[in-house]
């Protein structure tokens, strides 16, 4: 499902289009001065933010299948840190070393995990720590039970082997979904340059349109009208979104 931003982005782009058209309409009676709001440019910036909307598209879809992969090998981290614990009482490791083991697991089930909020830090930057702060305290705990020579469960899936197996997939989960935001942020800079940049982004070149429309045919025309009810928003969005 497209985010809120997503929708606007693209109803931005659809209704300078529909500007255009209304432009391209009125035939020789559009004869504005100004370069960058002639027929020949409207349709040329039109193409141009298509395209860099339309960029966007892969790379979305991209992050969120990588966002959804790690959130599922992450799912059941808590669980299994529950499990592990529990055979690692059971051992004959000192008690200092199973109250060690305990804080650690702590971590990884509980909130602490979550770094604090920074001004100016996207949700992904955020989260992304948060997967990277498991992933070193589960790191951490796997070197704990590894230590210990008493700690040989019978089950595969709580060997260590396996648990350090588990570990380089979270890794590469957590740089994958990364670098994935990296690509998403880098096209959607360039479509959002493409629709807001000032004076020359498709926000400002509609309203340049619409202020020679009322100009070049006064408020009560319909070739003015034509082109005034359609809305046009710059639109302030997480790339993360």
């Amino acid at each position: 499902m497209a985010s809120n931003s997503e929708t606007g982005h693209a109803k931005n782009v659809a209704n300078f289009q529909t500007l255009t058209n209304h432009c391209t309409g009125l035939g020789a009676l559009y004869q504005p001065s100004k370069d960058a709001i002639k027929l020949t440019a409207l349709n040329q910036q039109l193409l141009a933010c298509k395209a860099a909307n339309t960029a966007v598209k892969v790379p979305l879809i991209a992050y969120n299948n990588a966002v959804s992969n790690r959130a599922k090998r992450f799912k059941p981290l808590s669980r299994l840190t529950t499990r592990l614990l529990a055979i690692f009482k059971g051992t004959d490791a000192l008690k200092q070393e199973k109250a060690y083991a305990k804080t650690i697991a702590d971590k990884i089930r509980g909130t602490k995990n979550k770094p604090p909020k920074v001004e100016g830090q996207d949700s992904h930057s955020t989260s992304q720590q948060s997967f990277v702060m498991r992933a070193d305290n589960f790191e951490t705990f796997i070197t704990i039970l590894a230590a210990e020579p008493t700690y040989m469960p019978a089950e595969t899936e709580l060997q260590v082997a396996t648990l350090q197996t588990l570990l380089a997939n979270m890794n590469t989960d957590n740089n994958a979904a990364d670098l994935a935001y990296q690509t998403l942020k880098g096209v959607r800079t360039t479509r959002n340059t493409a629709l807001y940049a000032e004076d020359t982004g498709l926000v400002d070149t509609a309203m340049a349109v619409k202020d020679y429309l009322k100009g070049a045919f006064g408020t009560s025309s319909p070739n003015y009208k034509g082109g005034s009810g359609l809305d046009f928003k710059r639109i302030e969005d997480d790339p993360s979104k």
